[in-house]
């Protein structure tokens, strides 16, 4: 059998409201636009005779004491031929997306570290739209496991450029490397 007992008018209209929400935390995602970009390689350098990925770090052929910032791409797409030879990629760099050809490039760095694109087009399922996510996605790892993970949003930055340049930025504040390992990205 139940044991009831009697509680004081306060505390039984304290059960009966809701509970209170905990504050939601700032959404400080697209702040990060502003802040200096640093590109960080991950993986080994692959031959040029391999397709380029989306993510990949590319360096184009410039004169000696040109730098790095301004050699340095990052692939956001790629044409192949029918034959499935790949002819240019378009590169973002210097605050632009342009589209270079094979022979101008000179070298394939590596990957980007804990940043990779999303492209999902949208599609419709059972009459609703479904997906449709263009962005860049950030994970920071402490050992093998991500701690922290982040998407930007192609949208709410305001392009694929501002974007990449925002998720730059949140994963070098985060990952902790020496800066001097690092391509600044403009």
């Amino acid at each position: 059998m139940p044991t009831f007992r009697k509680v004081p008018t306060e505390i039984a209209q304290a059960w009966d409201a809701p509970p209170a929400r905990a504050p939601r935390a700032a959404d400080d995602r697209y702040t990060w636009v502003g802040r200096p970009a640093m590109i960080f390689l991950g993986g080994k350098p692959r031959p040029l005779s391999e397709t380029p990925r989306v993510g990949d770090v590319l360096r184009l052929r410039a004169a000696a004491n040109t730098p790095a910032d301004r050699t340095t791409g990052i692939v956001l797409d790629v044409r192949t031929r029918q034959d499935g030879i790949w002819t240019h990629v378009q590169l973002a760099m210097n605050d632009t997306m342009q589209w270079v050809s094979k022979s101008t490039i000179a070298a394939h760095l590596g990957r980007l570290k804990g940043i990779t694109r999303v492209d999902q087009p949208t599609k419709m399922l059972n009459n609703r739209v479904h997906g449709g996510t263009h962005g860049w996605f950030v994970r920071i790892y402490e050992g093998k496991s991500p701690q922290l993970a982040r998407t930007f949003s192609d949208r709410s930055a305001g392009g694929k450029i501002a974007a990449l340049k925002a998720a730059l930025a949140f994963h070098a504040a985060h990952v902790g490397l020496n800066p001097e390992e690092g391509i600044a990205f403009p």
